[in-house]
């Protein structure tokens, strides 16, 4: 859910949110906030799996933490900033956000102690009806669910965070820690910051950390700079059935100082020591041809719009239009040859080389020597390239899934 969305539609929001607090107070109605509940023979399966599940009470503490970390993340910007802020009076603070927000936190107090006291009531009665059901081995099936769920619970963690990526030493000058693409055009910047950029990456940053794409087919990891969101990285997961599954690509990302007037720069920095071109809208120097971009020609509305894209868009832009299962389509012109002999024969060849490119440079490589940004993701790294390994294993059956599941534990 971003803060973009909610700072459109206040009255729309604010309206939602007094329903829920009048919600709360029946206690017939409370249920409605909980996940719903399907076939009562399939309760308890339900139960143990409810974590990977969506309600309005879960819906409601993720708005609360997406305007909490706005608001947070504003006032650091501002506490922080050495520069001067340049006031911008074609953009000014949404006055209906700063009303929404509070609005928000209390509505989401109110709905967690009146499911909270629910949960616990079903939680006894289901306690004391446990104890007279026999323990079920669980089936392969159960287990492989169980293990995605899990897979996801441990990447969600290590998904977006903040890394020291840039400091000043004692004469002021910035001093870069990582190997960074755009370093020269953020030292060559200048001090002076907009409110609506910092407003707005504040927000990018709120989004990104709730909304970013993960399953254990395909997930996306951010990292931004400590005190300058301006600065990140990203680390896209291959999606599965694509040249591309199973590998770990990296990318550096800034956001110029006219953001959000021009779209962010972006840059792929697992090219092999640019010896490798993964797709003909990746070349072997990190460019990166995407229409949203502004670095692909494309239809006016597939370009970047100041007031409706979002860096979010640009993330699964590549994820879905980049990295997909038959890349060497992508090349202009050769659309035409899908479905032809020579057209396929071509792009089984393509696909096969980027395999190979793949395993060396997304996958060995990177978790041979990982980012300093994701090292502590370096073992997310490992766990999703291993992950398709433990599906394959339990596909064995009962015995080998059961061992498995001990060992996930």
């Amino acid at each position: 859910m971003a803060v973009l969305d909610m700072a459109r539609h206040v009255p729309l929001y604010r309206a939602l949110l007094e329903l829920l607090r009048a919600i709360s107070t029946s206690t017939a109605l409370v249920p409605l906030l909980l996940p719903l509940s399907g076939d009562p023979s399939q309760e308890e399966e339900e139960e143990e799996h409810s974590e990977g599940q969506t309600s309005v009470g879960m819906l409601l503490a993720k708005m609360k933490t997406c305007v909490d970390t706005y608001t947070n993340r504003l006032r650091s910007k501002k506490d922080k900033a050495k520069g001067v802020v340049k006031p911008d009076s074609s953009d000014p603070e949404p006055e209906g956000l700063t009303l929404l927000v509070p609005d928000i936190q209390r509505t989401a107090e109110i709905v967690y102690a009146a499911t909270t006291s629910l949960r616990q009531a079903n939680q006894e009665r289901k306690l004391a009806e446990s104890s007279k059901k026999a323990t079920t081995r669980p089936k392969p099936m159960s287990i492989l669910r169980s293990l995605e769920e899990k897979y996801v619970a441990i990447m969600k963690k290590l998904q977006f965070d903040t890394f020291e990526m840039v400091t000043e030493d004692d004469d002021g000058k910035l001093v870069f820690k990582v190997n960074y693409h755009y370093m020269s055009q953020v030292k060559n910047a200048s001090d002076a910051n907009s409110a609506a950029r910092a407003r707005r990456l504040a927000q990018e940053a709120v989004t990104l950390s709730t909304s970013l794409p993960l399953s254990s087919s395909s997930s996306v990891f951010v990292r931004c700079d400590e005190e300058r969101l301006d600065i990140m990285k990203v680390l896209i997961t291959g999606p599965a059935d694509t040249p591309y599954a199973n590998g770990c690509f990296e990318f550096d990302v800034y956001f110029p100082q006219d953001y959000p007037n021009s779209p962010p720069l972006v840059n792929l920095e697992t090219t092999g020591g640019h010896s490798v071109r993964f797709n003909p809208n990746l070349y072997n120097d990190g460019k990166v041809c995407l229409s949203i971009l502004n670095t692909w020609h494309g239809r006016p509305e597939e370009k970047w719009n100041p007031q409706t894209s979002s860096f979010l868009q640009v993330l699964v832009s590549v994820q879905s239009l980049i990295l997909v299962s038959e890349p060497y389509f992508n090349e202009p012109g050769y659309e035409r040859s899908r479905g032809t002999p020579s057209g396929t024969q071509s792009s089984r060849e393509y696909d096969g080389n980027i395999r190979q490119a793949s395993v060396k440079w997304a996958m060995l490589e990177q978790m041979r020597n990982p980012s300093p940004c994701f090292k502590e993701a370096g073992g997310a790294c490992q766990c999703h390239i291993s992950f398709p390994c433990v599906c394959v294993l339990l596909s064995d059956g009962g015995n080998l899934g059961h061992h498995s599941q001990k060992h996930f534990s």
